[in-house]
């Protein structure tokens, strides 16, 4: 379909120019293990406009367990907590007779954080 005006095409800040940049990186990478491993990361990813509360759970709750450790330090918390984890979003932090962490405010330092499980 060929357009009949000669300003820039722009779908919600998509220009011409992107759309030419885009194929052209598609064209660069075709066949490469980038590109494969990319599709498969979308393949298990979901679309945010429509996924539900439980997708996103899924996808996030696992974040913390690799921050400042190492990849397979971070799979084996998330191997142990999985079980524990599916759904777990509707009950953190309901109800504090079960379990409570407080804040005093003077840093991130363990200590600074105090729990009891009740």
């Amino acid at each position: 379909m060929r357009r009949k005006t000669a300003k820039p095409l722009t779908i919600r800040g998509i220009t011409d120019a992107d759309v030419a940049q885009y194929r052209a990186w598609e064209r660069a990478m075709a066949g490469s293990e980038a590109l494969a491993v990319a599709h498969q990361l979308s393949e298990v990813m979901s679309d945010v406009r429509v996924a539900n509360v439980d997708d996103c759970w899924r996808q996030i709750w696992t974040k913390p367990l690799y921050a400042n450790n190492r990849v397979p330090v971070g799979e084996s918390y998330e191997g142990i907590l999985t079980p524990l984890m599916q759904g777990a979003w509707r009950t953190i932090g309901l109800d504090k007779e079960v379990y409570f962490v407080s804040h005093d405010g003077k840093g991130r330092k363990a200590e600074n954080f105090h729990g009891a499980a009740r």
